[in-house]
């Protein structure tokens, strides 16, 4: 019929003006949304960091515990093994294990921008893809935010001390030397395409 004809018409030409993006774009469209994909998903873990905490409280309460009931209480070595292991265990485990009390809801905190941007990067990245109008701004400030979190989140890591820190620290670095590499190559590009293109 000459309706669905001229429909198939107007889909097509609408698909052979739709501008296709620089191949440095496409690339960076494509790990820019499987990066902000693993930044949404980690940032739900960071979200659940309170219940993580909780877990390894008791955990460290129940390994404490098995070190105070000797193995054999009749033995001669009891009184005197049970609370220098009690002591080591201590020493060696307790501030990586209890960390500042303001930590989790810092992380949890995190966990939602964390999410957020991840969200963003990855509506960047399909706008990047479509040659959207002023894409490449909005890409490149998600990847500034997302750069100023990682950074924040290496230092405040370090200086909690706590095994799940020392994680979010590391993570943070990783993903703030992605953040700059991706930035660095989005401004030395040609973005002339986002800037003359239609909405």
């Amino acid at each position: 019929p000459p309706r669905r004809w001229s429909r198939q018409v107007t889909v097509s030409v609408r698909m052979m003006s739709q501008p296709k993006p620089p191949i440095w774009a496409l690339i960076l469209g494509i790990l820019g949304f499987c990066f902000g994909a693993f930044g949404t998903i980690a940032g739900a873990q960071d979200i659940a960091m309170p219940y993580l905490f909780s877990i390894q409280k008791q955990a460290a309460a129940t390994v404490s515990k098995a070190l105070e009931e000797p193995a054999d209480p009749n033995g001669p070595e009891s009184e005197s093994t049970a609370p220098a292991a009690q002591d080591g265990w201590s020493e060696a485990m307790g501030p990586l294990l209890s960390g500042p009390p303001w930590y989790p809801l810092y992380s949890m905190a995190m966990g939602i921008a964390r999410t957020v941007l991840g969200v963003a990067c990855m509506l960047a990245s399909l706008a990047l893809i479509m040659v959207r109008l002023g894409a490449d701004f909005f890409f490149m400030l998600v990847l500034g935010l997302s750069a100023a979190r990682n950074f924040t989140a290496v230092g405040i890591g370090v200086a909690a001390g706590t095994l799940f820190s020392f994680w979010a620290a590391a993570s943070g670095l990783i993903g703030f030397f992605l953040d700059a590499i991706l930035l660095l190559v989005c401004l030395i590009c040609d973005r002339s395409p986002y800037q003359s293109v239609g909405a």
